[in-house]
């Protein structure tokens, strides 16, 4: 059975911290063994241990990575590159960089369409109050919620912040 592809977070955490650790002079096996401690969830305590006995039968870094299924072809290419140099360290490093980034990059998309989507339900709701300007705050704001509640947008938009709002 195939696993599936480890998340932008997980790669981030895994490139740092393994090239934290073999720049510590800590070596493959160890370092994989000494993540796979301190993981809570089963399914990647599970990885960590198988290869961290790959590691610890000699397997170069790239080939783990690469039979384990659970690597991008990115990474695995990278690292080979890196092994071949002799900067794997670096290169784990960069890549928890470049994988820091795409995740940073995509909580700011994701934001910016809640953003987009919130904007445009209350220009919605603006609309279905008939642009009318109501001189008294408290009425305009009766008014808003009453049209929200008889239109259903109200429940429309906690729903979609719910699947879109990012997970810190």
């Amino acid at each position: 059975m195939k696993q599936r592809q480890l998340t932008n977070e997980e790669l981030c955490f895994l490139c740092r911290e393994l090239g934290n650790l073999f720049s510590a002079g800590i070596g493959a096996g160890d370092a994989f063994a000494l993540l796979a401690q301190d993981e809570v969830d089963k399914h990647r305590r599970a990885l960590l241990e198988q290869l961290s006995r790959q590691a610890d039968e000699g397997a170069p870094l790239h080939q783990i990575f690469r039979e384990s299924g659970v690597f991008p072809h990115y990474v695995c290419a990278l690292v080979e590159v890196g092994e071949r140099v002799g900067r794997t360290e670096e290169t784990l490093r960069s890549l928890g960089n470049y994988y820091d980034a795409r995740v940073r990059l995509l909580r700011q998309l994701k934001a910016s369409l809640l953003y987009t989507a919130v904007l445009g339900d209350l220009i919605e709701v603006f609309h279905a109050v008939g642009g009318k300007a109501v001189s008294d705050g408290k009425n305009f704001q009766n008014t808003v919620i009453r049209n929200i509640r008889l239109r259903g947008q109200g429940s429309r938009l906690r729903g979609f912040r719910r699947q879109c709002v990012p997970s810190a």
